[in-house]
């Protein structure tokens, strides 16, 4: 490939950021869907590519040049985008892609892609179509959410509960996989963890937008109160299984770092990981079970673990101020201790939302 193909890929970063704002835009107004086409085939072209990964990201942890990332709105930069790394030419590139073509773009292989800026419109097999596996993974794994139950709502609404009831399961295995990488990481484990993390951004995709066209119907009182209720619980679900990855990604750099960690420094650790594992735990049983005898248990876990966190923050600083750990494990310590306290009020918000529930 030549040096001029690449840098035309590359081109216009700052038109590549209206481009983003255009596309999410465009989800909710044909209009201006319309227009961010129109923009995209001025500039699009078809180039070869090895895709070397892809996954669902912040914008701020895409990897994408800064000067995207600053041009964004705010509100997008916390937002998950289709996020594919590959090898065109010599160059390894970070591009987003179309979330509609996502799914069908396959790893570890050579692909023909329409290419507009750092933005992938299409993508196509290089003797012919993809084989789309994972368009029919996902079809199987959402077969619940049929279409023709949207006629009856609260039969609609009772396969929604279904499925969050299996993201509940996946977000507490998740956590529970990656809190147990605290002291013993690995690659696999980590590889699993951003995988079910997938799936669940999926479920999360899928299941809010059933739940959207279950409430273009007329719906009885309880009806919309459940719809709101698992949509309040889908995203605290979500955000938990982000959580997850935080967690491996800290556990990968601790790895990484070798320090030496006192042992008093371990245990702590060690119990608010496990005071985190149980009320994740704790959350997902009461969800799936419709429990709501359980929701004082997960409050009042959720208030231990602050008093635990604080106690933590303020004997890190202690040993950092006095110098008896690495910089680097004081680091790591309120990274965690940050995610972890998160987790928990995530718990919290999903049992204040089954306490709603119950009381209607």
């Amino acid at each position: 490939m030549s040096p001029l193909t690449v840098v035309l890929i590359v081109i216009a970063v700052a038109m590549l950021a209206a481009v983003i704002a255009l596309y999410f835009v465009g989800k909710k107004a044909q209009k201006r869907q319309e227009e961010q086409n129109e923009q995209l085939a001025a500039t699009a072209q078809t180039v070869s590519m090895l895709i070397i990964d892809k996954k669902k990201m912040r914008l701020k942890d895409s990897g994408l040049p800064a000067v995207v990332i600053e041009q964004s709105p705010k509100m997008l930069r916390r937002s998950k985008l289709p996020i594919v790394k590959a090898k065109i030419g010599p160059k390894v590139m970070t591009l987003i892609c179309d979330a509609s073509i996502y799914d069908s773009i396959p790893v570890k292989k050579e692909v023909k892609a329409v290419v507009s800026g750092l933005y992938i419109t299409e993508v196509k097999g290089l003797r012919g179509p993809i084989e789309n596996k994972d368009e029919k993974k996902k079809n199987e794994e959402f077969a619940n959410l049929d279409e023709r139950f949207l006629e009856t709502p609260s039969l609609a609404l009772e396969q929604c509960k279904v499925s969050v009831d299996r993201m509940a399961v996946y977000t507490r295995d998740n956590i529970l996989r990656a809190l147990a990488t605290l002291g013993n990481y690995s690659k696999e484990e980590y590889a699993k963890i951003e995988q079910v993390e997938q799936l669940i951004d999926r479920y999360e995709e899928n299941v809010t937008e059933y739940l959207h066209k279950i409430m273009t119907h007329s719906l009885l009182e309880k009806d919309g109160e459940e719809a709101n209720k698992l949509l309040y619980c889908i995203r605290d679900f979500e955000r938990i299984s982000d959580h997850a990855c935080n967690i491996v990604e800290q556990a990968e750099k601790i790895e990484k770092a070798g320090e030496v960690w006192p042992e008093k420094t371990v245990e702590q650790l060690q119990e608010y990981a496990g005071e985190v594992g149980k009320i994740v735990t704790m959350t997902a049983e009461a969800f799936v079970e419709e429990d709501p005898e359980r929701i004082h248990e997960i409050e009042e876990k959720e208030d231990h673990i602050d008093e635990v966190n604080k106690k933590i923050k303020k004997q890190n600083m202690k040993r950092m101020k006095k110098e008896k750990c690495a910089p680097a494990i004081g680091i790591f310590i309120n990274e965690l201790s940050i995610n972890f306290e998160r987790v928990a009020d995530h718990c919290e918000n999903i049992a204040i939302s089954l306490g709603e529930s119950s009381e209607a």
